[in-house]
C-alpha cells in the first residue's frame, strides 16, 4: 500500500484556472439568467418564477457544500421568506456582494473552515464589496449568519455587528468518551490510510482538542514550530503555507502543561522519528500525506468523516472544530471554575489542572482572559467569551455564591422580606461543613424558595407541572436524530440497559424503549425476509439491532449529506422516501449489493421519490433480458443522468418478467465512472450507505409512532 490513499491529500494545487473561470463566469451568468427580471417573451417575472428557477439549477450543481450552492441557497431562502419579493433585489445582492464571494472562496474548502479562515473571507468580502452602505453591511452580515445557521460553519470573529440580526452559536462540547472513542475508531473511519496515516491523524486530533490549534494551522505546522528543548512548546507562524493574518495569530502554546503525558510522549515519539525520515530537516512538514514528500493532508475529507462520527457519538451535530470549542471552555472552568466543575466536566485531573494555571496564569489578575485569549489566537477577550466559552453561565452562578455567615439576620431578613426569626431558621438550616461555601448557599437557597412557594396562590395544573422537579429536567425532544436512533441501538447491542442508556444520551426512557421497540418490529416483519429465512437488512445470524454500518470514510460521508437532506424534506416527498424505503426492505437481496426490478413504473417510481436525496448518477441499472428476446435498455431508463448496461445474462420465467429484470445499484462518490463495462459493480464500488441512512430513518419513524400511541394510551387510562 502506498503512504496515502490521495482521499486525504490537499488537492488545493491541483485546481485548475478553467475551473475558476467557469464559476466565476459561467455559473454567474446562470444565477443571474435564474434572477432575470424578464422572461425570453419579455414578460415581467415574480418570485415564484426565481425561485422554481434557482431550484432547478441547485439541483443541476448537485453538491452538498460549495460556494456557488450556499450563493444560490441564500437567494432561493429570501425568496422563500419573503424577504425578497423582485428579482432586481436578487440582482443587487449579486452584484455586490454574490460575486465578490464566489471570487474569495473559489479555491476554499468551506466545510473544513473554523472561526478564522471565515474572518479571513469576510475581511477580504469588505475589502472588495462595491458599496460601503449600512444596507451592504447588513446583507453582508445576513449573508454569514445564513451559512451559520444552515450550513454549521462558524461565524466571523471580526463581522461587524449590527442589531438586526441575532447570530447563532453551536455550545456542544466534546467529551472525553467521545474523544477517545474517536481516536479509537480511526482506523474504522479511514481503512484505506496506513497505520503511520492513522498515528498522524491521531496527533493533530489531540492538537486541536488538547491545544487548541485550528484545523488549518496543525496541517500546516513545520518541524521547526516545535521545541522539544526544555520546555516542550508549539509556535504558530507564517511560512510559505500559512499566512497569519494579524498579529493574535502568532504565538507560541506550552504543550508541556497542556498535553497529558500518554500524549507527550506520543508526540516527542514521532516526531524523533520524523527527523529520520526528513533527515534533520526542520523545514520539512511536521505532518505529511506522504512521508517522502511535502504534500498537505486534505482538511476538507478529514473534516466530513470526524464531523460525521463525533455527531454519532454526541447524538446531535457537532463539526470538528467544536474540539478547539471545547479546549476553550475546559480551561474556562480551569482557570474560574470550582474543583466540584473542574471534576464533574473537564477531562482534567486536579494535579493537571494546577500546571495549567502556573503556566497561564502568570499576569495579573485582570489579564486572565487576555491569556486566554492569547493562547486561542484571538485579538479581543470578547471574542473568546462569546463564541468560545460555553460555560460562563455556570461561572456566574458559582460567582454568586456567597458566604452567608458574612451577614447578619437582619440583612437576610430585608433582602428576602421575611421576619428575622424565619431567616435565622433558615441559616440553621445550612451543613456544619462552613468551608464549602457553595452547599451552604445552596442550603440557605432552598430554604428560601421552600418559604415563598408556600405562599403562591392560584397555581393552576400547568404551573404545578413546572414546579416539579423532575418536570423541571425532563427532556423533550420534538425531532430525534438519526444518530440518536444509532447510539440508543449499539449501546443496547452490547448490554446495556435501557435506563442507563437513557441517562447517558440525555434522553426520555419512553424514547429509548420505542427506539429498540420500534427495531425488533422492523428486523421481524415476515416481508423483509427471504423465503429462506434470511433476512435482507442484517447479516446471517446477526443478533444485533443495530442497522450495518457503512465501513469507508467516503461512505460516512454520503451518510452524513443523505441524512442532512432527508431532515428537510416536506411531507410530500418524506411520504414517497417511506415508500421507496420499504420497497428497498422488501427487494433487497440478502448478501447482494443490488434491488430487483421487475416492473418500469416502480423503477421509475423508486428514483424520482429518492432523487431529493441523491443524485441520479449514483445508480447503475443491470439489466438482465428475458431469453430468446431483444434487450431494450431505454425501457427501463427514462430519467436523465441514470446509467445502465445489458447482462450477459438471461432470465426465462416469461410471467415474472414480461420486460426482464433490472439490478438497481447505488454507487459510492468515487465509482461514478464505472458504468461502462458490462461488469455488475462489486463491494470495493456500490455502497451501503443509502440502505443504512433509510434504516435508521424507519427505525426513527417507528419509534415516534410507538412513543405517540404509548403516550395517548398512558393519557387515556
Amino acid at each position: 500500500m502506498s503512504e496515502s490513499s490521495g482521499v486525504l491529500t490537499s488537492s488545493r494545487e491541483k485546481q485548475s484556472t478553467e475551473h475558476n473561470s467557469y464559476y466565476e463566469k459561467i455559473f454567474l451568468a446562470e444565477l443571474r439568467q435564474s434572477t432575470r427580471k424578464t422572461d425570453e417573451y419579455g414578460r415581467k417575472r415574480n418570485a415564484v418564477d426565481v425561485k422554481k428557477s434557482l431550484k432547478q439549477l441547485i439541483i443541476k450543481l448537485d453538491s452538498d457544500i460549495s460556494p456557488e450552492v450556499i450563493l444560490a441557497d441564500f437567494i432561493l431562502s429570501e425568496f422563500n421568506q419573503g424577504s425578497w419579493k423582485a428579482p432586481s433585489t436578487a440582482l443587487r445582492f449579486i452584484s455586490n456582494i454574490g460575486r465578490a464571494w464566489l471570487q474569495v472562496t473559489r479555491q476554499c474548502d468551506l466545510i473544513s473552515h473554523d472561526e478564522g479562515a471565515m474572518s479571513e473571507v469576510y475581511s477580504e468580502l469588505v475589502n472588495l464589496r462595491e458599496k460601503r452602505d449600512q444596507r451592504a453591511i447588513d446583507d453582508l452580515n445576513k449573508f454569514f449568519i445564513f451559512i451559520n445557521s444552515s450550513y454549521s460553519l462558524p461565524l466571523p470573529e471580526n463581522m461587524e455587528t449590527s442589531g438586526r440580526q441575532q447570530a447563532h452559536v453551536r455550545s456542544t462540547t466534546v467529551n472525553e468518551t467521545a474523544f477517545l472513542q474517536l481516536i479509537e475508531d480511526l482506523p474504522k473511519l479511514f481503512p484505506n490510510e496506513s497505520p503511520h496515516t492513522i498515528k498522524q491523524l491521531h496527533l493533530m486530533l489531540i492538537l486541536m482538542r488538547r491545544v487548541g490549534l485550528r484545523p488549518f494551522e496543525v496541517v500546516k505546522l513545520k518541524q521547526s514550530d516545535l521545541n522539544t528543548v526544555n520546555l516542550l512548546t508549539i509556535t504558530v507562524r507564517a511560512n510559505e503555507y500559512y499566512s497569519v493574518k494579524s498579529y493574535s495569530g502568532y504565538r507560541k502554546i506550552p504543550l508541556s502543561a497542556l498535553l497529558k503525558e500518554n500524549e507527550r510522549n506520543l508526540l516527542l515519539a514521532y516526531c524523533s522519528n520524523r527527523k529520520q525520515e526528513t533527515q534533520n530537516s526542520l523545514n520539512r512538514l511536521l505532518f505529511s500525506s506522504d512521508h517522502r514528500f511535502d504534500r498537505l493532508f486534505n482538511i476538507n475529507a478529514i473534516f466530513k468523516v470526524v464531523s460525521s462520527a463525533l455527531s454519532a457519538y454526541m447524538a446531535c451535530s457537532c463539526p470538528m472544530y467544536q474540539l478547539r470549542h471545547s479546549l476553550i471552555s475546559y480551561l474556562t472552568i480551569v482557570l474560574f471554575g470550582s474543583d466540584k466543575s473542574l471534576t464533574r466536566l473537564t477531562p482534567y485531573s486536579h494535579e493537571h489542572a494546577s500546571r495549567i494555571k502556573d503556566v497561564l496564569l502568570n499576569g495579573n489578575t485582570q489579564d486572565d482572559f487576555y491569556q486566554l485569549s492569547a493562547l486561542a489566537g484571538h485579538l479581543s477577550p470578547n471574542t473568546t467569551l462569546s463564541t468560545y466559552c460555553h460555560f460562563t453561565d455556570l461561572l456566574i452562578h458559582e460567582a454568586g455564591y456567597v458566604e452567608v455567615s458574612k451577614y447578619d439576620i437582619n440583612f437576610w431578613a430585608n433582602l428576602t422580606n421575611v421576619r428575622p426569626s424565619t431567616a435565622d431558621r433558615w441559616k440553621k438550616m445550612v451543613t456544619n461543613d462552613q468551608s464549602d461555601k457553595t452547599e451552604i448557599s445552596d442550603c440557605f437557597m432552598k430554604g428560601m424558595l421552600d418559604h415563598h412557594l408556600k405562599y403562591i396562590q392560584k397555581v393552576g395544573s400547568r404551573e404545578k407541572e413546572v414546579t416539579s422537579v423532575n418536570k423541571l429536567f425532563e427532556i423533550n425532544n420534538q425531532n430525534h436524530l438519526l444518530s440518536e436512533c444509532d447510539q440508543i441501538l449499539r449501546k443496547f447491542d452490547r448490554g446495556v440497559e435501557i435506563s442507563v442508556i437513557a441517562t447517558s444520551l440525555a434522553q426520555n426512557f419512553s424514547w429509548a424503549e420505542s427506539v429498540v421497540l420500534a427495531a425488533k418490529k422492523i428486523k421481524e416483519h415476515n416481508k423483509y425476509w427471504t423465503k429462506r429465512g434470511q433476512s435482507r437488512l442484517y447479516p446471517t445470524g446477526s443478533k444485533k439491532l443495530t442497522p450495518p454500518m457503512v465501513n469507508s470514510a467516503i461512505e460516512m460521508t454520503d451518510c452524513f449529506t443523505i441524512s442532512k437532506r432527508l431532515s428537510t424534506l416536506p411531507e410530500d416527498k418524506a411520504a414517497e422516501i417511506r415508500w421507496a424505503a420499504n420497497y428497498l426492505f422488501e427487494n433487497k437481496q440478502h448478501g447482494h449489493n443490488y434491488v430487483n426490478f421487475r416492473s418500469t413504473d416502480e423503477l421509475e417510481r423508486y428514483l424520482i421519490a429518492l432523487s431529493p436525496i441523491v443524485g441520479m448518477a449514483r445508480w447503475l441499472i443491470e439489466l438482465v433480458p428475458l431469453e430468446g428476446m431483444l434487450p431494450v435498455l431505454s425501457r427501463w431508463i427514462e430519467s436523465e443522468g441514470v446509467n445502465g448496461f445489458i447482462s450477459a445474462k438471461t432470465v426465462r420465467d416469461r410471467f415474472k418478467f414480461p420486460d426482464g429484470q433490472v439490478k438497481l445499484y447505488f454507487l459510492k462518490l468515487d465509482a461514478v465512472k464505472i458504468t461502462k463495462g458490462g461488469i455488475p459493480p462489486d463491494s470495493s464500488q456500490s455502497s451501503n450507505a443509502l440502505q443504512y441512512v433509510l434504516h435508521l430513518y424507519a427505525i426513527n419513524k417507528k419509534a415516534k409512532i410507538i412513543e405517540e400511541r404509548c403516550n395517548s394510551a398512558s393519557q387515556s387510562f
